[in-house]
């Protein structure tokens, strides 16, 4: 069985504390893993970042009372494209997860971070001229 994206993502919204124990336990595994090893788990570090903010966005839904139907009418969409987005089956654009947190209570920020993910040209050293540079 291949796993896609898609899959990783719905399986990180189901079962986070699973995901976060297997990526985990990789990274531990081998400390010698190879580029590409690390490159995919960065991957899906990112992908469990997005199934945790789909899960904030449903559990806000719930609060606030708002069935799916509500939020699609409100978003001038569909029921059925709500699902596929709550159920991490389809990822939102960036100005359809506004909207929608917007309809929450929510605004979407971003927040500097160290040094950016999945960045094939980051150093593993902070004190390398390259990381200086930027």
């Amino acid at each position: 069985m291949q796993l896609t994206a898609t899959s990783l993502r719905h399986l990180a919204t189901t079962h986070p504390d699973l995901v976060s124990e297997v990526v985990q336990r990789l990274r531990e595994s081998d400390s010698e893993a190879s580029p590409d090893a690390l490159n995919e788990l960065d991957q899906l570090a990112q992908l469990m970042k997005q199934a945790n903010l789909i899960r904030q966005l449903v559990e806000r839904r719930v609060e606030r009372g708002l069935t799916q139907q509500e939020i699609a009418r409100r978003m001038g969409t569909s029921q059925s494209a709500i699902a596929r987005i709550e159920g991490c089956l389809q990822e939102p654009r960036l100005n359809t997860a506004q909207r929608y947190g917007q309809l929450l209570g929510l605004d979407l920020r971003f927040i500097e971070v160290d040094e950016p993910a999945g960045d094939p040209n980051r150093s593993r050293s902070r004190n390398s001229p390259s990381s200086a540079a930027a």
